[in-house]
């Protein structure tokens, strides 16, 4: 590396190297349960999708592809980051440390794409349901993921080439992280807010917008079942009526025939809004957690770049947030989707050992 962390952050580095016992094994041991536990849970998401043919739909896909995105990060980033942890340095070498620092990047940026794409497919979903139908297929679908895993991937490790920053192990936060040589500099100042725009701004607006209108129209929704179910049931009672009293009329039949239908449709259309609103919730409060998550980071890395002086538990702080928004996830569709707490929980059965009483020719 052209620098090292004992430069760069003389301060960071020496706390972290001097922590006491007690410490070492707080800070170790809950990355750890973070991470078990985006593991498992973002391991059992995938699979509960793979296996359940009703959640192969199109908001399934985004979601699964963010539980996917949450799982490589548990598997390539929180392993190393434990490791610092426990040692107190980085002992990886510098393709490592690279490799991590891009991984620990993309994988992060990913998610909050993702997140933003779910809320444009909740929106064309309830809002403007024709051009779902027309334009959201599976091809663009997988289309669009692949194009924010590539964008992210490629916009963190870019700025390495022109020879902008370098990735160098950060004591604070205890993981390998992106250092911009001159961060004053010309450049420096146009990619980051290319980067703040692209992946801070619009995200934030993109979501904001979707998710308010899609509880408007949610809300009213809503308001108008009990009344609209109502108006079916009496206007179907009046049309099986009319044709029981009319029958000498076949123009009576066929109207009565048509109504019945059109009323048939309309609750139909209906049944299905109690699923479509209870998806619509677990997303919004998938998009919450995400939040809590990750702008307390984005104001810390902010606030690090100006100022460049926070303490390192601010740093540690940065480190178990966004590591815990890929357990946080899965605790949401397993506590407000009753179709993925049920298939978690016969998974888990499944996995469980079988306890056999062997019975011999006399009995026990």
């Amino acid at each position: 590396m052209n620098s090292t962390e004992a430069e760069l952050w003389p301060n960071l580095y020496i706390e972290l190297r001097s922590r006491g016992l007690t410490t070492i094994v707080f800070e170790s041991t809950l990355i750890i349960l973070i991470n078990i536990s985006a593991l498992v849970g973002n391991f059992f998401t995938c699979w509960v999708i793979y296996k359940d043919e009703r959640l192969h739909t199109i908001t399934y896909g985004y979601i699964g592809a963010l539980a996917m995105s949450d799982l490589l990060y548990a598997c390539l980033v929180n392993p190393l980051i434990d490791a610092s942890l426990v040692t107190g340095e980085w002992n990886l070498g510098k393709t490592a440390c690279q490799v991590q620092a891009v991984l620990c990047i993309a994988f992060a940026w990913n998610s909050l794409h993702l997140m933003t794409l779910i809320s444009v497919n909740r929106y064309f979903r309830v809002i403007r349901s024709e051009v779902y139908r027309r334009r959201f297929s599976w091809k663009l679908t997988a289309f669009l993921i692949g194009a924010s895993l590539f964008c992210a991937v490629f916009s963190s490790s870019f700025p390495y080439f022109p020879g902008w920053c370098e990735y160098v192990f950060q004591p604070g936060k205890a993981v390998c992280f992106m250092h911009i040589y001159d961060r004053y500099s010309s450049e420096n100042r146009f990619f980051t807010l290319i980067m703040t725009v692209v992946y801070v701004i619009i995200p934030i607006i993109v979501i904001s917008f979707c998710y308010a209108r899609v509880f408007r129209v949610v809300k009213v929704q809503q308001k108008n079942l009990i009344r609209n179910l109502n108006r079916i049931h009496i206007t179907s009672t009046l049309d099986n009526t009319r044709n029981v009293t009319t029958n000498e009329h076949a123009s009576s039949i066929t109207e009565g025939s048509v109504g019945s239908n059109t009323n048939a449709c309309a609750l139909a259309q209906l049944c299905r809004n109690p699923e479509e609103i209870r998806l619509n919730r677990v997303l919004l409060v998938l998009v919450l957690g995400c939040a809590i998550c990750w702008l307390p980071v984005i104001i810390i890395e902010i606030i690090d770049t100006l100022i460049g002086s926070l303490p390192r538990a601010a740093h540690v702080l940065y480190t178990y947030l966004g590591s815990l928004s890929g357990a946080v996830n899965p605790l949401v569709y397993g506590i407000m989707n009753r179709k993925f707490r049920k298939e978690m929980l016969r998974l888990l059965r499944m996995c469980r050992p079988n306890k056999r009483t062997i019975v011999g020719p006399y009995g026990n």
